[in-house]
């Protein structure tokens, strides 16, 4: 296995800590995905985290993964643009890139190169995406450009832009598709219109350009003291455009894509927030090794025994020197490190606790898998998931869970055919949940 040249194993371990929380991420959310396919947030953070994996496993210079998480994250853009349906295959697939992504990120670890074959799950990948997406493509193209309005601010900002008196005009802008440079051309496009007038929206926005999250076709609405000449003029300034659409803005009819413009016009807004807060959580967190965590609780443990050996002491002392002054000083210094202490092991306890939702991640994907194996129709609810427990028993909980589960599935659900002919519904419930008690 080949990395960069210049990659650390210091490099490798933050790579490792940030590959795990991501595809513990995709795990969890990509089986969402199959129930909640019509969620834009959370096809955007499924996104993010597979086009994060794609970005840091190249910069270390692990190519295969690389290559693994680009094809993840070109069908779930698909499926973010609404070209692709959310279906089983694609889900199925998905899945075998996140197990192959895993494996891969084992390789690491083991310096050994895994047998994972990424040709085969990259054609499954491209198999998918092409069954359900690209056969209906241009029908959506066409539906995307006619169904959708301008969101609530960006509404009111072009019509205070309009009452002023200036113009306002649709673009819809075809890049060639064998151009290499499609984020380019599209930064460029945007860059000309803004100096031509005042973008109130455009897809992509200019966040999805920076990020290469782009494809064929660049829309925008622009005003100002503009015409249909002026327009045409900075268009036709970019190379690798063969077609360019302009019409004046007329609200009925004015739309951009298949999402409400206001979540495009606050895009860039709520990302700088998002990207704040991310920013601030990660200033206030880190990650501490287990074993310094355990040496820090024996550490504690010497210190309440000692604790309780100076309470002994200035009771003997206080009992042999009742009338010296110090025997008081070291009464309150006595009960001062006693609280101490106390508060200090409390604390290092709650450090040593983990939420029980770390374990029960990776059950909905287990439940799963084991339903379509077995021909049932399981829904599978999780509660509790943020009751803490020492992370001991987060070590050793998880076996026994699995166990449990997977018979609650074999023999505790009846097939669809059982549960009709006993009047009952084709799905069946699995509840897990946690509680203090």
């Amino acid at each position: 296995m080949e990395l960069a040249s210049d990659i650390t194993s210091e490099d490798i371990q933050a790579f490792l800590q940030e590959a795990e929380e991501q595809l513990q991420l995709l795990d969890e959310d990509i089986v969402r995905l199959e129930r909640e396919h019509d969620t834009p947030e959370l096809l955007q953070e499924i996104f993010r985290a597979a086009h994060t994996l794609k970005g840091s496993s190249a910069m270390l210079g692990h190519q295969r993964m690389a290559e693994m998480a680009h094809a993840m994250e070109s069908v779930l853009d698909k499926v973010r643009r609404g070209s692709l349906m959310v279906t089983t295959p694609v889900v199925n697939a998905l899945l075998h890139s996140l197990d192959a992504l895993t494996l891969l990120k084992e390789e690491l670890i083991s310096s050994d190169v895994s047998n994972v074959d990424i040709d085969a799950t990259v054609a499954e990948v491209e198999r998918a995406a092409a069954i359900d997406g690209d056969a209906d493509s241009s029908q959506a193209s066409d539906e995307v450009l006619t169904n959708v309005r301008l969101g609530q601010e960006s509404q009111a900002k072009l019509e205070s832009l309009l009452a002023s008196g200036q113009n306002a005009y649709e673009v819809t802008v075809t890049l060639s598709p064998e151009t290499s440079w499609a984020a380019v051309r599209c930064f460029q496009l945007l860059e000309n219109l803004s100096n031509a007038g005042e973008v109130v929206a455009s897809l992509p926005t200019q966040d999805d350009i920076e990020a290469e999250r782009v494809g064929s076709y660049f829309r925008a609405i622009v005003a100002g003291q503009i015409n249909e000449e002026d327009l045409n003029s900075v268009l036709g300034q970019v190379e690798d455009v063969t077609g360019v659409e302009i019409r004046p803005y007329v609200q009925e009819t004015a739309s951009l894509e298949e999402l409400d413009m206001e979540a495009a016009d606050t895009d860039a807004v709520s990302t700088s927030d998002a990207g704040r807060k991310q920013q601030n959580q990660k200033a206030q967190t880190i990650r501490i090794d287990v074993e310094r965590l355990d040496h820090l609780m024996n550490m504690i443990g010497e210190l309440v025994i000692d604790r309780t050996r100076i309470v002994q002491i200035g009771k003997a002392l206080e009992a042999r020197y009742r009338d010296d002054d110090l025997i008081e000083a070291l009464g309150k210094t006595t009960n001062h490190i006693e609280k101490v202490v106390d508060e200090l092991q409390e604390s290092t306890m709650k450090v040593r606790m983990l939420p029980i939702g770390t374990v029960f991640s990776g059950f909905p994907r287990m439940i799963r898998d084991l339903s379509l194996k077995i021909g049932k129709q399981v829904e599978f609810l999780v509660d509790g998931q943020d009751t803490e427990i020492d992370r001991t028993v987060v070590d050793r909980i998880r076996d026994p869970l699995v166990h449990l589960l997977r018979n609650s599935v074999d023999h505790g659900l009846e097939t669809p055919e059982e549960r009709r002919a006993a009047g009952k519904p084709e799905m069946g419930t699995l509840k897990l949940s946690a509680a203090h008690e």
